[in-house]
């Protein structure tokens, strides 16, 4: 072999042993792989069917407030219900079925994080871990379940910092975090999930609205009566007749009449307390029950006293008057007014 020969041979091995080097130095170790194996795969490849899911666990993060806000929905023994709000009834099959929709087929885009060390940049914090101290980069969590089994659970943080509308996402048992697309309604807000329109009732039919005015004096529960005005609306007529009217002297105010009315149909349920076991399904106070329970109801501090009634028993009064609707279909509402509800949304959602 003569001395070009010799070179030749020796630069191919050198460039064969640089090719080998290089791409032992690219390939990734075993665990590496296994990661990467992971992109474009589907995190939650067994939940296919949205109605499988009978009960949704949202945790949301407010990094201004450092506070966490928790929301649940549950189907127990075929009626929904939300745990977190006095187990008040949800009008939530449908809304859960989009939520769970939504979460089928998200897959694992980028792998942009390996380590915990990474959660607070891509605000991946589990919300709920009461271990780290960080008051920023917390995300929020959405878990779906099927009784016991739980079907999906994710920690959604910050949005990308390009324009992609890609988020990062982990699932709270991984170190991992991805980027992920996401189309998914996060609501925490009571009335997204009920029915919120009080009365349900349709203007058309109403016949009969009767005010009861008064005034409550509040150290003796005596009520002191300001009048009863009673409208009526006779079937198959448009306006409204108010009882004991002179009509040589007065004249009634219909525009007033129809703002109210359109008020009635405009009520609308945003938050719940849960009505005490000393009162009757006709808000009557148990003969059992002491007066000085009331403090422990709970109720005068909402505006709501008790006094006595002709029967002999106690008989709710509030401390803004009440009302009573009634409809040509023999229906009645009875609403009363008690004191003016303040707080944030969670505070007027569920209470104190």
């Amino acid at each position: 072999m003569n001395e070009l020969q010799k070179t030749l041979t020796f630069v191919g091995i050198a460039v064969v042993s640089l090719a080998l080097w290089g791409w032992s130095q690219a390939k990734p170790s075993g665990s590496q792989a296994a990661e990467y194996d992971l992109i474009g795969q589907p995190f939650f490849p067994d939940f296919t069917d949205p109605n499988q899911a009978d009960g949704l666990n949202l945790v949301t993060y407010d990094e201004e407030t450092a506070s966490t806000r928790q929301f649940s929905v549950q189907n127990r023994d075929g009626k929904w219900v939300i745990p977190s709000r006095h187990d008040y009834p949800a009008d939530a099959q449908e809304q859960l079925a989009k939520t769970a929709s939504s979460v089928i087929g998200i897959k694992r885009g980028a792998l942009v994080g390996r380590r915990s060390a990474d959660f607070e940049r891509l605000g991946v914090i589990d919300p709920l871990d009461e271990e780290s101290t960080a008051l920023k980069g917390r995300g929020n969590r959405i878990t779906l379940v099927d009784g016991e089994n739980t079907l999906t659970d994710l920690i959604i943080g910050k949005k990308s910092d390009d324009d992609s509308g890609l988020y990062y996402v982990r699932k709270p048992t991984e170190d991992q975090t991805f980027l992920a697309s996401l189309d998914i309604s996060l609501s925490t807000k009571f009335t997204d999930w009920i029915k919120d329109d009080l009365l349900e009732l349709d203007p058309q039919d109403l016949t009969r609205i009767v005010i009861h005015r008064y005034q409550i004096d509040e150290d003796s529960g005596r009520v002191n009566d300001q009048g009863v005005y009673a409208l009526d609306k006779p079937e198959g007529q448009t306006n409204w007749k108010l009882d004991d009217l002179n009509t040589d002297s007065e004249e009634m105010d219909d525009t007033k009449v129809n703002d109210l009315v359109k008020q009635l149909d405009d009520l609308r349920i945003v938050g719940v307390r849960p009505k005490p076991e000393a009162l009757s399904s006709d808000l009557k106070l148990n003969k059992k029950v002491d007066r000085d329970l009331l403090t422990a109801l709970n109720l005068q501090s909402k505006g709501f006293f008790f006094t006595p009634d002709k029967s002999g028993g106690q008989r709710l009064v509030s401390n803004e008057g009440e009302l009573a609707a009634m409809t040509k279909n023999g229906l009645t509402y009875v609403l009363h007014f008690g004191s003016i509800v303040t707080g944030d949304e969670e505070e007027i959602e569920v209470g104190f």
